[in-house]
């Protein structure tokens, strides 16, 4: 019973987080490509904001 019940608790961890983890990725690259598109215009104001 304390092997299924380790088992279960990581596999539910493992679905917990991994929505969590994949979100944040999608926000670091949606940034990353921001921040290029922003640096791209040259633009020093436009950057500031960013």
């Amino acid at each position: 019973m304390n092997y299924l019940k380790k088992h279960l608790l990581k596999i539910v961890h493992f679905k917990l987080a991994f929505p969590v983890v994949l979100g944040m990725i999608t926000t670091m690259i949606y940034n990353l490509a921001d921040t290029m598109f922003v640096a791209k215009t040259g633009n020093t104001d436009l950057a500031v904001v960013v």
